[in-house]
């Protein structure tokens, strides 16, 4: 039995067309729609890391019908708004006149990451964990204890957020 496999980078990110500044939660969504729409075959098997497993949850309630299980690694739902709403009043609102967050990071070579006002305001609109996620399918989380990006207890809510009955959350004492 044959199996295929389909990858991608979302608009702006990778070898993918568009400008990241230029990009947001929604659009991204709109790729992952627009790929099981018009590419993928058959039932598909998501498998969303960080960002990507946020994604996946959104694509499993909107195509019920073609997502038939999620795989999530270190799933970072809601993330940035959580991060940034976690942040003191003062901060959040010095971010929202300057226009942009610079979120320090020791992944990109300028030390930080500039994260338009813009984009965390309409990320917003795509949280899940505050209420339950209507995602029927088995799910799978993976995540590491030491993650310092995403903390794992983001799976373990994401976990008792989703209705699926069939959920495991498998937590890695070191990185993934």
């Amino acid at each position: 039995m044959g199996m295929v496999a389909l990858r991608f980078d979302y608009s702006g990110v990778g070898s993918s067309d568009g400008n990241l500044a230029e990009c947001s939660v929604g659009k991204w969504r709109k790729d992952v729609l627009s790929i099981l729409d018009d590419i993928a075959e058959g039932p598909q098997i998501l498998v969303g890391s960080s960002l990507g497993g946020w994604l996946m949850l959104h694509a499993a309630i909107a195509r019920p019908e073609k997502v038939i299980a999620l795989i999530g690694i270190a799933s970072a739902t809601d993330g940035v708004v959580t991060q940034f709403h976690s942040l003191p009043v003062e901060m959040q609102k010095e971010i929202e006149m300057k226009g942009e967050w610079s979120l320090p990071s020791k992944y990109n070579k300028e030390g930080y990451y500039s994260i338009p006002y813009s984009f965390i305001k309409e990320a917003a609109h795509h949280c899940l964990l505050h209420s339950p996620i209507p995602v029927t399918c088995p799910v799978r989380l993976l995540h590491g204890m030491k993650d310092e990006i995403v903390p794992w207890h983001r799976s373990l809510q994401v976990a008792d957020r989703v209705v699926s009955p069939d959920v495991d959350v498998i937590l890695r004492k070191h990185k993934c």
